[in-house]
């Protein structure tokens, strides 16, 4: 029970004290003021005002103890109730954060993918410099000679694509293939309305 509660109640039941003893002098005043006083129609009035005195006080502490209770049902059920919408959320923001966790583990692969990439087309260009280098003399050295054809065959380097170039270009197909998708079979075979 609160510390709230058992004041509220201490103080209730000690104001029904009181007023119960002020009506057990009232009764006293009474006895005394027909003459009364001492006798057998005063210890029956008191005790019949004391019987009904403490129903009273106990339907009083009965009532004052069953609203205590069921405030406490009720804050016990709303505790429940937060600690259900916890458990229902926990497993919401454990997901977020494994989506995260896998965006970012999905970055840093995609950024040590484009270093490896980066590293293995400075290596080709640097295995290939030397004969580019000669291939480059010849063209220089036969359009000196006046035309004369050189027997050397000519390579041609290209670049690997980068993952973010292939990206685009699936992206690309795809969305083509769903605007023709998007308008239809007859639109995707070509024909309109």
């Amino acid at each position: 029970m609160s510390p709230y509660q058992s004041q509220v109640m201490d103080a209730s039941l000690a104001e029904f004290d009181r007023n119960a003893a002020m009506q057990q002098q009232r009764i006293s005043d009474q006895a005394v003021a027909s003459g009364a006083f001492g006798g057998g129609r005063e210890g029956v009035a008191q005790a019949e005002y004391m019987k009904g005195s403490d129903m009273n006080r106990a339907q009083l502490q009965a009532g004052l103890l069953q609203s205590g209770f069921q405030n406490a049902q009720a804050a016990a059920q709303q505790q429940f109730s937060n600690q259900q919408g916890l458990a229902q959320l926990l497993p919401g923001l454990q997901g977020t954060d494994i989506s995260r966790l896998g965006s970012l583990g999905a970055l840093n692969q995609a950024q040590t993918q484009a270093g490896l990439d980066a590293t293995r087309e400075a290596n080709r260009m640097a295995a290939f410099q030397p004969q580019e280098q000669l291939q480059n003399y010849g063209n220089l050295v036969t359009g000196i000679m006046g035309g004369m054809q050189g027997s050397g065959t000519a390579t041609t380097n290209i670049p690997n694509p980068t993952p973010l170039q292939t990206a685009l270009g699936v992206g690309t197909t795809l969305s083509g293939i769903y605007k023709g998708l998007g308008q239809g079979a007859a639109g995707f075979a070509g024909y309109k309305n």
